[in-house]
């Protein structure tokens, strides 16, 4: 298989998982890890919303590091590599809330990874040599700040599409996990490793999103999987 970005151009072979918005959330990163490992999945896609909001974002990007993860840059990425905290005009608790949390992650990460994080590529795709091929954003075709979500019309996901080649594209930034045939390819919302909407379950654990993508033979086998963590403040 043939692995294309604006950045570079590498073979690999076995199941791919990808994996958004893990959200500096250690314990969901290492719950959806172990699975990835237990499915044999040594090529790893992390597609945006990767260290924002803590609580761990320097443990996970070492982590991520560790596995020689592929990286991508969401809006939330290029946000925290940006913006300078002294810009920032809380207006509320919760304004003051989310500005404290963009100033610690950005000292936890440090300048030189600030500086990684701000060219990352958004967009990776894979050839593979049935001619299938996979595209991973954190947006979509038509804007790499929009990305599709799981209740949007055909119509809509069309006019984000933008006829784009591949046979699979997982996009980051969905929130929630979705699979949707649409106009000849499959299209995949990879969900959140680390902040799911899903409540807590009655035993305090939570659930964490992934897509594992298995090449065959014939293409491209897509399959959505969650797995389940406590989270390290519990």
């Amino acid at each position: 298989m043939k692995v294309t970005s604006n950045r570079s151009t590498e073979q690999i072979e076995g199941p791919i998982a990808i994996l958004a918005d893990i959200a500096g959330n250690l314990a969901a990163l290492d719950a959806v890890l172990a699975a990835c490992r237990h499915a044999g999945a040594g090529f790893i896609v992390a597609a945006g919303g990767i260290c924002h909001q803590g609580p761990e974002p320097l443990a996970v990007w070492e982590r991520l590091l560790s596995v020689n993860a592929r990286l991508l840059r969401g809006p939330s990425d290029l946000a925290l590599a940006t913006v300078e905290p002294s810009s920032l005009r809380p207006r509320s608790a919760e304004d003051r809330r989310r500005a404290d949390s963009h100033k610690r992650v950005r000292e936890a990460l440090g300048e030189l990874i600030l500086a990684r994080l701000k060219r990352f590529p958004d967009l990776l795709r894979v050839e593979l040599a049935s001619g299938s091929e996979l595209a991973v954003m954190v947006g979509s075709p038509a804007d790499p700040f929009t990305p599709f979500t799981h209740d949007m019309s055909d119509d809509e996901l069309l006019s984000l599409l933008r006829d784009d080649s591949a046979d699979v594209l997982v996009c980051g930034g969905s929130g929630l996990p979705f699979l949707r045939p649409l106009d000849g390819l499959t299209l995949v919302g990879a969900g959140s490793v680390g902040d799911s909407p899903d409540e807590h379950s009655p035993d305090g654990l939570r659930s964490a999103h992934f897509t594992l993508v298995l090449p065959t033979d014939d293409g491209l086998r897509v399959e959505p999987r969650w797995v389940q963590y406590r989270p390290a403040s519990e």
